[in-house]
């Protein structure tokens, strides 16, 4: 698994770059990634056939170039290489064509792609299938006689090497377009492309491995990734062991104001989960109309009813921020709060009165927020919002950002535009500054995918960055350890039973397990 990626832009310019500074062509990139792809099909083959076979499905374009050139190395090295040409040879780009006639003249065999029968047949009988069939130029829906080889792949129950990529990913956003190969290994050739590391095309790589093609390091060395993968040190850099001295304000004290009738879960939700993160203090401001019952609920948070207007906070609930806010030394706003039009107030007062002290925005305060975004256009103090998917999409429209985009630019473009940390949820939760870093959580699993997560994770960024975590770096572990206790429920309880609060009860497991 690679710990950083590059856009496809980032490669081409890297292969602009290799011939006319280093004299490195094109033509011989393409032969150096055919040659490596054709020696890790060998590592991949079984031990001990007497003449192993590789059926290869080669396509019009460079990729399929790679293709032809390791199936003509696999000649040479006394092996059974038989390529399905998706597009003939004759409507393919100069480079694979070229490849195609040299494989052709060193014995090789093709089989047009509509053969269905032979096709067939050749699958059957073969020991490795490598996957050269599209590559990083695809950002449209998958033509129809490329998705039947990629169903024809998939559908053989044969081990399949991929090139470059997986057939079918968008390498920018990490899509399935439409259809796309379920490798078993996939060689990446030059610079790890973002669909290595973004959902769901990373669920489609198999083995990842690292092909060389000549690239010169003192070339590749001038990019800068796009997004890293966040990792264990990276929280080692965040969290430290409490001082032997410590009291509990130095631990942070978070003001929460969460929760609206029938949404009572939420605020306990982050309330619990703050102070299992570490909070030291949380003062939770609720509706009057719920705080019988949190109250109640609730035994180490501090529970201060607000005024209400029958369900949910009123405008006057605002004239208690004053009073609650000097001690704070982070803010969550928004879990279960409803979408009353009387949330704005609080939020307006929120901005003007938190001074410097950061604002974990989410869930309905996210909604409230794109309601009042004239609030942020003085200083405002620092934020960090949590948007899921809808979330994310209801932020664009607020902000007149529709394009399509792959969720890193969205999230990296709202970052720059709010001058606000973003936690992009879902499977692959990115994390991202106003300044362009991009951080990608590598863990995590289906049976978070549960009412209440969203409140666990707010609560724990709240924590992390009310005990003086900077914001960006208290997102971005909260991400991390609230996957990583997840994981643990899942492989104690299964994906089905798992519950968010048993994410809560985890996180110092987690956190132990890093002497804390």
């Amino acid at each position: 698994m690679f710990d950083r990626v590059y856009t496809v832009a980032q490669m081409r310019e890297a292969e602009r770059l290799a011939a006319v500074e280093f004299g490195i062509s094109l033509s011989r990139l393409m032969d150096n990634a055919g040659r490596a792809l054709a020696a890790c099909a060998v590592a991949m083959l079984p031990q001990g056939a007497p003449t192993p076979s590789v059926l290869l499905f080669c396509g019009g374009g460079n990729n399929g170039g790679d293709g032809y050139v390791c199936a003509a190395d696999l000649l040479r090295r006394g092996l059974s290489a038989t390529v399905v040409a998706v597009r003939p040879p004759a409507e393919s780009s100069p480079l694979c064509r070229s490849t195609a006639a040299a494989y052709q003249a060193a014995g090789g065999e093709l089989l047009d792609h509509p053969d269905a029968g032979r096709i067939a047949q050749a699958l059957a009988g073969c020991d490795l299938v490598v996957d050269a069939l599209l590559g990083t130029g695809l950002n449209r829906p998958v033509a129809d006689d490329y998705a039947e080889a990629i169903r024809q792949i998939n559908g053989s129950g044969k081990p399949v090497l991929s090139c470059d990529l997986p057939s079918g990913l968008n390498a920018d956003s990490g899509a399935v377009e439409g259809v796309a190969v379920e490798a078993t290994a996939t060689l990446v050739l030059g610079l790890p492309k973002p669909c290595c590391l973004l959902s769901p095309g990373c669920h489609h790589h198999g083995d990842c491995l690292l092909g060389d093609i000549g690239l010169p390091g003192a070339l590749t060395d001038r990019f800068v990734p796009i997004a890293r993968r966040y990792g264990p040190d990276d929280l080692r850099g965040t969290l430290r062991p409490r001082r032997q001295d410590s009291h509990k304000y130095d631990n942070g004290c978070i003001l929460m104001l969460c929760g609206c009738e029938g949404y009572t879960g939420s605020a306990a939700l982050c309330a619990n989960a703050c102070l299992r993160a570490g909070g030291g203090f949380v003062n939770l401001l609720v509706p009057r109309c719920i705080y019988q019952v949190l109250a109640a609920k609730l035994d180490e948070p501090c529970v201060h009813p607000a005024a209400d207007n029958g369900s949910g906070f009123s405008p006057a609930a605002a004239e208690l921020i004053p009073a609650l806010i000097p001690r704070a030394t982070a803010v969550l706003f928004g879990p279960g709060i409803g979408r009353s039009a009387d949330n704005g107030p609080l939020f307006r007062r929120l901005m003007r009165e938190a001074g410097d002290r950061p604002v974990v925005v989410d869930a309905d305060g996210i909604d409230t927020l794109c309601a009042n975004l004239d609030a942020l256009e003085a200083p405002h103090p620092p934020l960090i919002l949590t948007p899921h998917g809808g979330e994310l999409r209801r932020l664009q429209r607020a902000l007149g950002l529709e394009r399509p985009a792959p969720l890193w630019e969205t999230a990296l473009e709202l970052a720059r535009r709010l001058g606000a940390v973003i936690v992009a949820k879902g499977n692959r939760t990115l994390t991202v500054s106003p300044a362009g870093e991009i951080l990608i959580n590598p863990c995590g699993n289906p049976g978070m995918a549960k009412a209440g997560s969203g409140d666990v994770l707010a609560g724990m960024i709240a924590a992390f960055a009310g005990a003086g975590a900077d914001p960006f770096a208290a997102a971005a572990c909260a991400v991390y350890v609230h996957a990583c206790a997840g994981d643990l429920a899942a492989a104690e309880l299964g994906q089905y039973a798992m519950n968010p609060t048993d994410t809560t009860a985890r996180i110092g497991r987690i956190l132990q397990s890093f002497g804390l």
